[in-house]
């Protein structure tokens, strides 16, 4: 059966000699636009929500041929908008899939002098807000330039690429042969949540959206943000275990005089679900050194799940890992509670982490995670929060509200 490693390969090996040929019925060109919806299964890209598309050239060869997947609720079309494409280097040494947005809509609607300004702005809006954008090496993944290779102005459109790219991974043809089947749709999979949150920031059409954000935004601002945000998750290490904290205490009558505004409410929830999520890969690869350490758990540690992000919130917990329990091996739910403050910083928890806490027992733990007095990322974990007498003392701080009639 192919697969979408056999098709993007395929193409790499063979678009230069055939690309020498002419494009009309020629077999490549064929089986670049029909095969594509063979190797991107619907069940990953419902038909209902997302259009795939692959293209070769209009009557020529493309200098770039491109597989694109778009989100219906944004675009159906590579000129404008936002979309995932894969996105072949002109001397076909390697691939990149990119989250992307379409040229054309600049090209038409700015002049020349300012058409590649705006769609950079937007680009490094988008690096600025979209939670799950980190500059992660492991997982190869960057907000830097792409690098098609081409260096003819014969057409824009390569250059569009370049600009509009937002986030992206690059696979040479050699790694392609090496990397799993697995690893390219978990990667897919990656970049269609960050289109998702896209489809759900656009409060109006994406061009009127684009005008928004040119006419409201600074690049320099913006990548300054980024630069800051940069070097506070410039670690891909987790350093010090320390003790729990004591002495800490919550007040009877909580109460706050902060009043937030729907932006500053919204700046900050964003800050803290990327500060979450890159929290949860520093537990992450602590998780999976702890249990290659272990013979009786090692087998397990390519098991660990990163729940958050595989199912979402609302299980109660970010990662499943495991440890001996009774002597033998046994689920462990963690939950991760990040700060950039210090060790003594009260977190929040929800009624249902509460009530998976309580329901787990041992099988459950809260880390901890925070800057030490060196300003270097450090932990604490509390252990089955509620075995014996609770470990953890919390109150209510949110209300249940519906319409009042007046």
């Amino acid at each position: 059966m192919l697969t979408l490693k056999d098709y993007l390969i395929h193409v790499l090996e063979n678009y230069l000699m055939e690309s020498k040929t002419p494009h009309r019925n020629n077999s490549l060109a064929k089986y670049i636009s029909t095969e594509i919806h063979t190797v991107i299964p619907t069940s990953i890209f419902p038909t209902t929500r997302y259009l795939t598309k692959a293209s070769s050239g209009q009557g020529n060869w493309a200098t770039i041929p491109w597989v694109g997947i778009f989100d219906k609720k944004i675009s159906t079309s590579a000129e404008g908008g936002y979309d995932i494409v894969y996105l072949f280097k002109s001397d076909y040494s390697g691939v990149y899939l990119s989250l992307n947005q379409g040229y054309t809509y600049f090209k038409e609607n700015f002049p020349a002098e300012t058409r590649d300004k705006n769609i950079i702005l937007t680009s490094t809006y988008w690096q600025n807000q979209l939670q799950g954008i980190t500059r992660d090496e492991d997982e190869h993944f960057t907000f830097d330039e792409i690098n098609l290779n081409f260096h003819q102005k014969t057409t824009l459109l390569p250059k569009g690429y370049e600009l509009g790219n937002i986030y992206s991974r690059y696979y040479s043809l050699e790694e392609l042969k090496r990397i799993s089947s697995e690893q390219l749709f978990a990667d897919l999979g990656k970049m269609k949540l960050l289109l998702s949150d896209i489809s759900n920031s656009l409060l109006f059409s994406y061009n009127e959206f684009n005008d928004f954000i040119i006419n409201h935004n600074d690049t320099n601002s913006l990548k300054q943000q980024i630069d800051d945000e940069s070097s506070i998750y410039s670690t891909d290490e987790l350093g010090t275990q320390y003790d729990i904290p004591t002495g800490l205490s919550l007040p009877k009558n909580e109460s706050s005089s902060t009043h937030y505004t729907h932006k500053n409410y919204e700046k900050n929830h964003r800050k803290n679900a990327k500060l979450g999520l890159f929290a949860e890969k520093l537990v992450l690869k602590k998780e999976r050194s702890l249990l290659n350490s272990i013979p009786e758990l090692k087998h397990l540690s390519n098991k660990i799940e990163h729940t958050s992000v595989k199912i979402g919130d609302g299980t109660g917990y970010d990662i499943k890992s495991y440890r001996l329990i009774n002597n033998r091996p046994s689920e462990y739910f963690i939950e991760v509670k990040a700060t950039s403050d210090t060790i003594n910083t009260p977190f929040y928890m929800s009624k249902n982490e509460i009530n998976v806490a309580a329901n787990t027992k041992n099988k459950y733990a809260i880390f901890r995670v925070f800057k030490d007095f060196q300003g270097k990322w450090a932990y604490y974990v509390i252990d089955g929060p509620f075995v014996g007498s609770s470990k953890i003392a919390y109150i209510p701080t949110q209300y249940k509200v519906v319409p009042k009639d007046i």
